[in-house]
């Protein structure tokens, strides 16, 4: 470890970065909690066209749990005209939800607006607004453990555009050094050289590697919700 790292802790590298993206237009989250840890900072450009879709439709409440993102996921659009049975909802998601959740889900769905009953047991989704975000964006920091950082953005692909880890200035000689950036460059994650207040890219990430699931995307992007209805987006 470089004597300049000894006296800095990962939460030093926080503030540049989160300032950086809020510059940019993006709104942010600290530790974004997810199914495999903590993202150090997810960031979150707003679509205000499917905003302002969605409340006027009434749907101002959080859709809530990934569950429910899995629920809309197999349901056709009120937009296309088609509808699914419920039972056909529960087939496509045996390996993930009992029937008995799913009904239950489904039923909160409705009250809240996200579904609607065209017949007895058909459901639509009242989803013409998707996406309420234009771009996902999350952010490893790391000091020193670069592999670690390589994994975790790796998995953070699952749900964002684009991938980053963002290290001290001094540690991106390591990061050249130990032939890092091959396996960069093959995953499109990014890096984020990082000194003080100044903030760098020095390797781009690449939205053509991995395309994010778009359940997870869907349900991170929610989790802004609040802060897009309490902001006004315009």
């Amino acid at each position: 470890m470089e004597k300049g790292s000894l006296k800095m802790k990962e939460s030093d590298l926080t503030n540049p970065v989160e300032n950086w993206l809020l510059d940019q237009g993006y709104l942010v989250r600290r530790e974004f909690r997810n199914a495999w840890g903590i993202c150090d900072l997810v960031a979150l450009s707003p679509n205000p066209t499917a905003i302002r879709h969605r409340l006027k439709l009434g749907q101002k409440t959080s859709i809530g749990s990934v569950s429910r993102f899995s629920i809309l996921d197999v349901i056709p659009d009120v937009e296309i005209g088609r509808s699914v049975h419920i039972n056909t909802v529960c087939k496509k998601l045996s390996g993930i939800l009992c029937s008995d959740r799913i009904e239950t889900h489904v039923k909160s769905l409705l009250k809240m607006g996200f579904l609607s009953q065209p017949k007895k047991n058909h459901l639509q989704k009242i989803n013409g607004w998707h996406c309420i975000e234009k771009k996902v964006i999350a952010v490893e920091l790391k000091l020193n453990r670069i592999q670690e950082a390589i994994y975790q953005a790796r998995n953070n692909q699952l749900f964002a555009d684009l991938s980053y880890i963002g290290l001290p200035k001094q540690k991106i000689k390591t990061l050249k050094s130990k032939n890092f950036y091959p396996e960069l460059v093959e995953y499109g994650i990014g890096v984020i050289s990082i000194d003080g207040s100044e903030v760098k890219v020095v390797l781009d990430p690449s939205e053509e590697s991995f395309k994010p699931r778009e359940v997870l995307r869907a349900y991170s992007a929610e989790r802004f919700w609040p802060d897009l209805v309490k902001g006004k987006v315009s």
